[in-house]
């Protein structure tokens, strides 16, 4: 799980640390920097799928397809304006450890020469329970020639690696190594659901596993749970919630193929299949799915997960994240949002988790702040209801 991410100028960031909860709920006006949040964690997750710096930051084409999407803007517009290098600092628990993984990445020579290729200058992985350093990357000076560059890694006991690829990280390169495999398969396994319903309204294989990020294989869940009263009842209850009709019902077409296709059914027995479907139904279905299918000690992120949801229908999704996120579950989820609808909604004892990203008035620069932390929220009376404070503005006016 997730713990802390420190990004130091990076993007809109020029040193910030965002706490990480279960249920994390990233709240500033537009243009803040929530979004540049994701894009760290996916510069990380690229590193962890086995893509290197350049990939991992512009993306990647293989055969003609994309293969990696990379970050907004890419390499030319992740690093802070007057710098050369940015630093992702990763906190992370992974089983019993707990883990700090630290890179320093070298993307400008100068004011607007560009690298050939982003590099390391500096990579590393601590153990923080024992206070060791299980390995550290570093880009020295070749001992005969000062103009030239090595990378090298050092690791805890004796051996030394020289020559390395500087645009190459050291997690996915130990396989001996069982805490750097299991901090890089949770890297690599976080999930951005961009739920999309254009893509949810075919016909979808019956034997599709996961919902997919867009949730186009949402059917097929669907499909799997018939097998599982309990569960399609559940959900169902859910849409009976959101639709407002105690009659609806879900179910799946099946094809000669074996693919199937979504539909649900009324209480006058009237049928309307995925293509049908509003959107707003097709996204809070494919949402809902998608939270409840994450699996343990995995990582969710969505952003403005609530923007097609009625207003008096957020309180669903908020009693969902807080349900699925709940001490013992053991998953995670990150959301972005602008809803005063949905804080409001959002359990007192959950406020620690809502972190609030705002811009410096002298630097520009994004800043993070957990709710909680603000000393003038402490002085708010206890009927005092966060999403008001959020349309106000009051939030921004208090750090």
């Amino acid at each position: 799980m997730l713990r802390s991410l420190r990004l130091e100028n990076f993007r809109s960031f020029a040193d910030a640390t965002i706490p990480f909860e279960p249920l994390t709920v990233l709240v500033g006006l537009n243009g803040a920097g929530k979004s540049n949040v994701l894009d760290g964690l996916k510069v990380l997750q690229g590193l962890a799928l086995e893509h290197d710096l350049p990939a991992a930051l512009d993306g990647e084409h293989a055969g003609g397809y994309q293969t990696w999407q990379g970050i907004r803007g890419g390499s030319a517009e992740a690093i802070r304006h007057g710098h050369t290098s940015f630093v992702l600092e990763s906190r992370w628990s992974v089983a019993e450890a707990k883990l700090r993984h630290t890179a320093e990445i070298f993307v400008f020579k100068g004011e607007s020469a560009f690298v050939t290729r982003p590099q390391f200058k500096h990579e590393k992985l601590e153990d923080e329970q024992s206070g060791s350093i299980l390995w550290r990357t570093e880009l020295v000076n070749h001992p005969d020639d000062e103009d030239t560059t090595v990378y090298r890694a050092l690791f805890a006991g004796t051996q030394t690696l020289s020559h390395l690829n500087s645009s190459s990280s050291l997690l996915n390169d130990q396989p001996g190594d069982s805490l750097t495999s299991q901090l890089a398969e949770t890297i690599a396994n976080l999930q951005v659901l961009n739920v999309t319903p254009e893509r949810m309204r075919d016909w979808v294989p019956r034997n599709a596993k996961e919902i997919g990020l867009a949730g186009e294989n949402l059917s097929a869940i669907i499909a799997r749970r018939k097998h599982d009263a309990a569960r399609l009842e559940g959900l169902q209850d859910w849409i009976a919630e959101l639709i407002g009709d105690e009659g609806r019902g879900l179910d799946v077409l099946e094809a000669p193929t074996g693919d199937v296709m979504l539909q649900l059914t009324d209480a006058s027995g009237g049928r309307v299949t995925a293509r049908s479907m509003s959107d707003g139904t097709l996204r809070f279905l494919g949402q809902i799915v998608a939270i409840e299918e994450l699996k343990p000690g995995r990582t969710l992120f969505m952003e403005e997960p609530d923007a097609a949801l009625h207003p008096a229908r957020i309180h669903l999704l908020a009693q969902k994240l807080e349900a699925e996120t709940a001490p013992g579950r053991d998953k995670q989820v990150i959301i972005t949002t602008h809803s005063p609808q949905f804080l409001n909604w959002l359990s007192r004892d959950r406020w620690n988790g809502v972190v609030l990203l705002w811009r410096d008035p002298e630097t520009h620069a994004t800043r993070a702040t957990r709710v909680t932390d603000l000393p003038a929220l402490a002085q708010m009376p206890p009927s005092t209801r966060l999403g008001d404070l959020l349309a106000t503005e009051w939030l921004e006016r208090a750090t």
